[in-house]
């Protein structure tokens, strides 16, 4: 029954666990927002949250920038490289 109700009143879910129940059905607000708009709030939750813990690290040269825009492979590298730099891997005994 939950789930055929959640298929019909998809807009009635409960945002933490997907539930419709009513107990937490009730704590949702009556619109969702649109895709426009959770993408504007996760874009500024990552500019407000995120982007200052980097410039953290990177003040204190603990931050490695690495583009993922390359092959998985070149990517690993230079994670690789990086972790390296930090912690060298012990040969095996």
């Amino acid at each position: 029954m939950v789930m055929l109700r959640s298929r019909l009143f998809a807009h009635e879910l409960s945002p933490c666990c997907g539930c419709a129940c009513p107990r937490c059905v009730s704590h949702t607000s009556s619109d969702p927002p649109t895709p426009a708009e959770a993408i504007r709030k996760r874009f500024h939750t990552f500019v407000n949250e995120s982007v200052p813990v980097k410039d953290y690290y990177a003040a204190k040269g603990l931050a490695h920038v690495i583009s993922a825009v390359a092959a998985p492979d070149a990517v690993f590298e230079e994670v690789a490289k990086a972790l390296d730099a930090v912690a060298p891997v012990k040969a095996a005994a």
